[in-house]
């Protein structure tokens, strides 16, 4: 009967509106439970005081920190985890997965990381620019006597695997694939 079809369509609406707004309602109350657990959360300020040039980058779980005189990996929670001595010049850090590359441009210093140690790294002459890849291999450009570059490519034990000079062109950008 057409009754009993209306009835069933009005008893079917009331079913998938309660559904609907109750799902809803559900989903809202999980949302601001979650945004006050964002401004609920603490805080930590990092105070970082430095008299030369300063670089950071996001590495891991929180963030690594390098002026000329020390570099300093701050987890998420502001916390610092480990600490090493810097170089003198303009630090410059590149980070990619779980390595990162702190080279100091006109200095022949770099330190790399990877997570679990670190490893100075003199060069043959002054840095130009650098870069590591997810392996670990890195490469930097420096100056060289007699060339106009020289490119230096290292394993991810920083063990040096590959030399290139320049005569005919500076180079000023690198990558390691």
């Amino acid at each position: 009967s057409p009754a009993n079809i209306i009835l069933r369509v009005v008893l079917l609406a009331i079913v998938v509106g309660v559904v609907y707004f109750g799902l809803r309602a559900v989903v809202m109350h999980y949302l601001s439970i979650e945004a006050e657990k964002i401004r609920s959360a603490e805080i930590n300020e990092v105070a970082i005081t430095t008299s030369g040039n300063l670089t950071y980058d996001r590495f891991r779980d929180g963030v690594l920190v390098a002026n000329g005189s020390n570099v300093i990996f701050y987890n998420s929670k502001g916390e610092v985890k480990w600490e090493t001595t810097g170089f003198d010049g303009s630090p410059f850090i590149d980070v990619c997965g779980k390595y990162a590359l702190i080279s100091y441009t006109g200095s022949p210093n770099a330190l790399w990381f990877n997570g679990l140690e670190s490893k100075q790294i003199t060069a043959t002459g002054n840095i130009v620019t650098a870069c590591i890849n997810k392996n670990g291999y890195f490469a930097l450009v420096m100056t060289e006597e007699g060339y106009k570059n020289q490119i230096t490519v290292f394993d991810d034990e920083a063990t040096p695997i590959y030399k290139w000079h320049s005569a005919e062109n500076y180079v000023t950008g690198v990558a390691v694939s």
